[in-house]
This record gives C-alpha cells, sequence and structure tokens, in this order.
C-alpha cells in the first residue's frame, strides 16, 4: 500500500468515533450541570420556606404552632443539603419563632417579645448572608452556560 493511498473508510470511522465520544462527553457534563441545578432547586425551597416564616413573624410578631411545623415538616431534608452551619441557623429560627409563640400572648411592650421582634427583622437580611455559599447561582449557570457553546 502507497502512501498516497488513503483507507477512507478508517478515517470517516475514526472521524465519527472521535464525534461520538464528544457528544457523550457533552451529554455527560450536562448531566453533572443538571445535578447542580436540581440541588440548587431543592435548597431554594428551603430558603423560601425560611424568608415565608420570618415575613410571618416580623410584621405582626404573630407566629402560630402551625407556621413552625410547616417550617419543621418542609425542611427536614436540609440536613442533606446544607452544612452544619445552616442546620444551626435553622435550629436557631425554630427556638426564637417558638419564643414570638409563646410571647404573642403576653404583653406587647414585653422586653423579650421585642427582643424577638428585633431578632426576627434582622433575619430577613441575615437569612440571604447565611443561604448565600449554598445559593451561589452565578457559578452554576456561568458553567453550565459555557457548555451550550
Amino acid at each position: 500500500m502507497d502512501i498516497k493511498e488513503i483507507n477512507w473508510l478508517g478515517l470517516l470511522t475514526l472521524v465519527l468515533a472521535g464525534f461520538g465520544a464528544y457528544i457523550a462527553w457533552r451529554q455527560w457534563k450536562t448531566a453533572a450541570y443538571r445535578v447542580k441545578l436540581d440541588l440548587f432547586d431543592r435548597r431554594y425551597r428551603i430558603y423560601e420556606e425560611v424568608r415565608k416564616l420570618l415575613k410571618i413573624a416580623y410584621p405582626s410578631g404573630r407566629i402560630e404552632l402551625v407556621n413552625i411545623e410547616a417550617l419543621q415538616s418542609q425542611t427536614v431534608e436540609a440536613k442533606f443539603l446544607f452544612g452544619d452551619d445552616v442546620q444551626t441557623y435553622l435550629k436557631e429560627i425554630y427556638d426564637h419563632a417558638r419564643n414570638l409563640e409563646f410571647l404573642h400572648f403576653e404583653e406587647k411592650t414585653n422586653e423579650k417579645w421585642r427582643s424577638e421582634m428585633t431578632w426576627a427583622g434582622a433575619q430577613l437580611e441575615e437569612s440571604g448572608e447565611r443561604f448565600k455559599r449554598y445559593l451561589n447561582f452565578n457559578k452554576i449557570v456561568e458553567k453550565s452556560l459555557c457548555i451550550l457553546y
């Protein structure tokens, strides 16, 4: 066989195999980013539940046990999705919410009640900072968008 003779069928097979490998790699990367997006969605849902309770607590100071139990049931999976820092923060929120629920029946000029209200109001902004590390969507979007090009 002469050097000038090219095995076109072999070359075509090699090109198609390379193209198939490239497609498989892209599918693998897309699946990996899909997992990250799903994780983001699940984490964000828990963050929204926390915000919902804080919004009930802050303007009125009236939290009912039903609201606290709803948050607990909606955030059960948080231990699998977040680190210890968020777990501790959620416990802190539960404790303060229970205090507000109990103190609501007392005089609203009570110092403890005002202290809990101040804490709840501050958490509307603080909660974003506490969850920010886990909800940095920009990193996920930048990496997943570059795969489309």
